[in-house]
């Protein structure tokens, strides 16, 4: 099967767009900007769609850039997070989140709503030694 990157790209801007929909409800509702497709659009309303690179098409390219960096975020910290913690060096350091996981979640998977100050510190520590902008390390 050959990948057909107009049908994907259709489908991603169909996503953009609802998105986008979401947002200007949002937005007319009073509500205040809070991310950075509400500061676009509130931008095209003083400007104008046409003026510079303010157009959905190009909203929808700058969402898509930023999933794609927020997903490449996560990805690389986990995956440094696994090589850290799978070490002998953290086993201890496994044990005691394992423990506070069960501790504050029980049989709910985390959520945000829970506190795990250890888990968080960790991911915190994990982004100090293994940074994801390029060629930035620390030990």
């Amino acid at each position: 099967m050959i990948f057909n990157f107009r049908h994907t790209q259709k489908i991603q801007f169909e996503q953009y767009e609802n998105l986008t929909q979401q947002r200007e409800k949002y937005l007319a509702d009073g509500n205040p900007p809070v991310c950075f497709t509400d500061f676009d659009l509130q931008e095209v309303r003083k400007r104008g769609e046409q003026i510079g690179s303010f157009t959905r098409r190009q909203l929808y390219f700058f969402q898509g850039d930023m999933f794609g960096a927020g997903t490449e975020t996560s990805t690389h910290t986990i995956l440094f997070a696994i090589m850290f913690l799978a070490s002998d060096q953290f086993r201890e350091l496994q044990t005691r989140l394992q423990a506070e996981i069960e501790a504050e979640c029980g049989d709910d998977p985390p959520t945000l709503d829970h506190k795990l100050t250890l888990l968080r510190a960790t991911v915190m520590e994990v982004q100090r030694l293994r940074p994801v902008t390029p060629q930035v390390t620390h030990v």
